[in-house]
């Protein structure tokens, strides 16, 4: 069974429990209520108005990402416990990404797979494997 930051209640708690000034969390904040939660979209990041959006993006409201254009060999992995993220925008996310490969790790949750005791089993190895096979 993984075990992820969830086992280990003083690095969850310290992780969890960032400064809400922090960059990272500000970054995140920032991230999913412009770009996810206001639009329910994935674009770009939306500058506040028509006129500020037609300055940078040269139309009223910013564009969205054409995943469906990128050609990468990927590799999405997810957790059976994570927060961040549901399973229905993974399976969005594989299909216009055309996904080779889901991993899902269902002890994970969203900070495991950088921060997890078994992160370097349940992610880094596969990761590894996949470079050196392609």
């Amino acid at each position: 069974m993984p075990r992820g930051i969830a086992s280990n209640g003083e690095v969850s708690y310290s992780v969890t429990n960032l400064d809400s000034a922090s960059t990272m969390l500000m970054a995140v904040y920032v991230y999913e209520e412009e770009a996810l939660i206001k639009s329910g979209e994935f674009q770009n990041f939306d500058e506040g108005s028509p006129k500020d959006n037609m300055k940078r993006y040269g139309q009223e409201s910013p564009p969205l990402y054409d995943l469906t254009s990128y050609s990468v060999p990927t590799t999405i992995f997810y957790g059976g416990h994570d927060n961040f993220i549901q399973e229905t925008d993974i399976m969005w996310l594989s299909n216009q990404t055309h996904a080779d490969e889901l991993v899902y790790v269902p002890q994970f949750e969203h900070q495991d797979f950088v921060w997890g005791i078994d992160a370097v089993v349940h992610v880094y190895r596969h990761i590894v494997d996949t470079i050196f096979k392609g």
